[in-house]
């Protein structure tokens, strides 16, 4: 998801995966945690973070709401 935009309080993403590591940064977390949410292992979050794998959409929707954050706040 290259062109997604997500504005968070004063945070600007251009990138999902750039969006995903400066939460997990923001809120002192780990990959370990949001790979145990989605239900994957820490290697294949990783391949995503890279843009090896692309997300697919149920991982992008689950990955939104472990940050609690609704997917109008999304812009593609």
């Amino acid at each position: 998801m290259p062109r997604t935009l997500v504005n968070k309080t004063q945070y600007r993403y251009f990138r999902f995966n750039d969006f995903v590591r400066g939460e997990l940064k923001r809120r002192h977390q780990n990959l370990n945690a949001l790979a145990d949410y989605l239900n994957m292992s820490r290697s294949s979050l990783s391949l995503r973070l890279l843009g090896e794998v692309e997300w697919t959409f149920k991982e992008f929707l689950n990955t939104l709401e472990y940050f609690g954050i609704d997917i109008t706040e999304i812009y593609i």
